[in-house]
């Protein structure tokens, strides 16, 4: 399962981007995708699995924060 940061995530919009630990490109990430109750933060720590949009973007979906389990 991949795992990454938060590069940015605006809870108005429920939107935001991961940055991949293995340094590739960037991840869109929105609320559909979280697997918890609470928003993400800028730099928290996630892993994820990957799919990619219509438009042939990776998303990330199945988003877990890694920090203080």
């Amino acid at each position: 399962m991949p795992e990454g940061k938060v590069l940015f995530y605006d809870t108005d919009r429920g939107f935001g981007y991961l940055v991949p630990d293995d340094g590739g490109p960037h991840v869109q990430v929105d609320e559909r995708a979280l697997n918890v109750t609470d928003s993400l933060r800028k730099d928290q720590h996630v892993t994820y699995e990957l799919t990619k949009g219509s438009g042939g973007e990776w998303r990330a979906f199945n988003v877990v924060p890694t920090e203080g389990l």
